[in-house]
């Protein structure tokens, strides 16, 4: 795996004879952010490609096996051991899991989180993300960010949709020469500037990430602290029970 340029992990096959990858967002550790609250329009948006659901039970074997990708999306309640080989496990055989935590990290949400991922080489610090210079938003810890993609691979991919967007749109009618003008400047911003991807990393941490992780998003130079991770993931081998599927990947990003 390379240091800062590398493929994104790719999800396991889905199972049991459904072809949709399956997402389940947990709910069990008193999340603070789920499909009924703050992740509305994400649920929605995934519910047309994937098969999304919410466990509010215990993460027993049983309902792990049934994801292809687990999402904790702020958790406020900390994971026993068993929990923990459990989560583990499941990244070993080829699944995924994605964690966001808010600033202070842990210590703030009375939650273990850095206990799971600390093998990783992932910990959120407990801090918080601010901007020094106001830029579009108002509140500090409300941190635009502009040059903070650290992995080339995500700005193409973004590339990639909004060109197939644009591409549409001008075979569908209007003017051929403005829209070829249009596409041409928007080809030449997207080259610079990280791929013209910016983003917006509201009341965040930063993290640490060391081999055997990747970071994939930073703080960027305005912000403080300075060009820290803020996104790091993992990515397995995806051997064991399920030799030959896509690499498995257990993501953590420091975001509320």
């Amino acid at each position: 795996m390379e240091e800062e340029k590398g493929e994104l992990p790719k999800l396991k096959s889905g199972g049991k004879g459904d072809n949709k990858k399956s997402v389940v967002f947990n709910a069990c550790k008193r999340e603070q952010f789920h499909p009924n609250s703050g992740y509305k329009k994400l649920f929605r948006r995934l519910r047309a490609t994937y098969k999304v659901s919410t466990n509010k039970d215990d993460l027993s074997p049983d309902r792990l096996d049934e994801a292809n990708i687990i999402v904790f999306g702020g958790p406020r309640e900390r994971f026993t051991e068993n929990e923990m080989d459990e989560l583990k496990g499941f990244v070993n055989k080829g699944g995924s899991v994605v964690f966001f935590v808010g600033e202070g990290g842990d210590g703030a949400a009375g939650t273990n989180v850095n206990a799971v991922i600390e093998e990783y080489g992932m910990e959120v610090k407990q801090d918080a993300v601010v901007r020094t210079v106001y830029y579009k938003y108002l509140y500090p810890k409300e941190v635009f960010i502009a040059n903070g993609i650290l992995q080339p691979s995500i700005a193409a991919t973004k590339n990639a949709g909004s060109s197939s967007t644009k591409s549409k749109k001008s075979l569908s009618g209007g003017s051929g020469g403005g829209a070829g003008k249009a596409g041409a400047a928007n080809s030449r911003a997207d080259t610079g500037s990280n791929g013209g991807l910016n983003f917006v990393y509201p009341h965040g941490a930063s993290l640490s990430c060391s081999r055997p992780a990747m970071a994939i998003l930073s703080s960027g130079p305005i912000s403080y602290p300075l060009n820290r991770p803020v996104a790091g993931v993992y990515e397995s081998s995806g051997s064991g029970a399920f030799p030959g599927t896509s690499a498995a990947a257990a993501a953590a990003a420091a975001a509320a």
